[in-house]
């Protein structure tokens, strides 16, 4: 019964501010991440370019609303392109603005995702490492099959060993980040 009275003693309010604040401090990590780590990070694995040989076995992913990514385009570009358009009624005209477009959707991904962390929060016990590592596999899952699903991205299975490690690594990042300055904010407030 205790266990219980302390899960509901938990403030949302609070978790929300913190977690919007924890997701904020983990897009920024995130961004140092990318600009730190060698191209050839994951290079040192075995047939690390080439697909991965398990997952061609898999059913192909269909994008259920059409293909809304151009080719070498990220996720995050396509909701940009495809949003800024809708706002619009034109494409991003340069590098510059589509690169703009970019930051905008991960901000809002990772403020969005902070906030969504915690305001559902039922503890602030350490063992959010634990749910940081689940988390981000729940994260890179979303960015690799639901976003193939919507058309955001090609069929994961064409890609390389060191893209899915690349990305699941970033989502570690921003998740192992995020859970931890919520924990330890929420704490503070």
């Amino acid at each position: 019964m205790g266990k219980w009275l302390r899960l509901n003693t938990i403030d949302r309010r609070k978790g929300f501010v913190a977690g919007l604040i924890g997701g904020a401090v983990g897009v920024l990590v995130m961004q140092a991440y990318w600009r730190i780590l060698p191209q050839d990070a994951f290079d040192w694995l075995p047939h690390s370019r080439e697909p991965v040989e398990a997952a061609r076995k898999l059913p192909a992913i269909e994008p259920l609303l059409g293909r809304r990514y151009l080719p070498d385009e990220a996720a995050a570009v396509a909701v940009g392109r495809t949003v800024y358009r809708l706002i619009t009624g034109r494409q991003p005209r340069s590098l510059e603005e589509r690169d703009r477009l970019r930051w905008l959707v991960l901000w809002a991904w990772g403020l969005g995702s902070g906030v969504a962390y915690g305001a559902t929060r039922t503890t602030t016990r350490p063992r959010d490492l634990a749910g940081g590592f689940f988390y981000g596999l729940r994260l890179w899952f979303g960015d690799t099959v639901l976003a193939g699903l919507l058309g955001l991205k090609p069929d994961p299975r064409q890609w390389p060993l060191r893209e899915h490690l690349l990305w699941l690594t970033t989502h570690w990042v921003y998740t192992f980040v995020t859970t931890q300055v919520t924990r330890l904010l929420y704490r503070a407030l």
